[in-house]
């Protein structure tokens, strides 16, 4: 068995170069990326969905993954579609991303695409005029996401540990979590 990490950036190493006897080492070494990168100082509290409905409105939106919220908004936007790789009731099959992603006007993708490695193949189907964001709580606040594609990271920052970790043991899904403020940076 291989030596666990000594320290915070070889855990988040393991984003790439995951230890076969972790299963969920990719995630891991991606909380290990978020809590290491400092927090940029033109952060705004806001939440992604509030700019997908914004700039979606009467226009194509294409959402990779499922988020509950976006079946409500669903009616605002011109075309909704929800590419899964488990796809629900009115999802898409993932592999449909080829013909739908270059017809979106905006792409939200979930920062779930940098765990599984599939982020640098949908971006290269999005449009260069397409609003490009990238959400959910996993999302890393890099800033050199926004030289591969990305127009918004909108995620979360986590204000007091003690209730995220009463509300996770809980079981609560991350919406109903007291202790973290949903976040949004922008490129500039």
């Amino acid at each position: 068995m291989a030596d666990l990490p000594a320290s915070g950036l070889e855990l988040a190493g393991w984003l790439v170069a995951p230890p076969e006897f972790v299963p969920q080492a990719r995630s891991l070494g991606l909380a290990a990326v978020n809590a290491l990168l400092p927090q940029p100082c033109d952060l705004t509290q806001a939440k992604g969905q509030d700019l997908i409905l914004k700039h979606g409105t009467g226009r194509n939106v294409a959402v990779v993954g499922h988020f509950p919220f976006v079946v409500r908004m669903g009616p605002e936007f011109a075309r909704l579609s929800i590419l899964e790789l488990s796809p629900r009731a009115g999802d898409l099959p993932a592999a449909q991303a080829k013909q739908i992603l270059p017809e979106a006007d905006v792409v939200a993708l979930t920062g779930t695409t940098l765990l599984n490695g599939t982020l640098a193949g949908l971006l290269a189907l999005c449009r260069r005029d397409a609003l490009v964001l990238m959400l959910g709580p996993s999302t890393p606040f890099a800033q050199s996401l926004f030289s591969h594609g990305l127009d918004v990271l909108a995620g979360a920052r986590v204000v007091d540990a003690d209730s995220v970790r009463k509300g996770i043991l809980e079981g609560r899904p991350f919406k109903s979590l007291t202790g973290a403020n949903a976040l949004v940076w922008q490129k500039r």
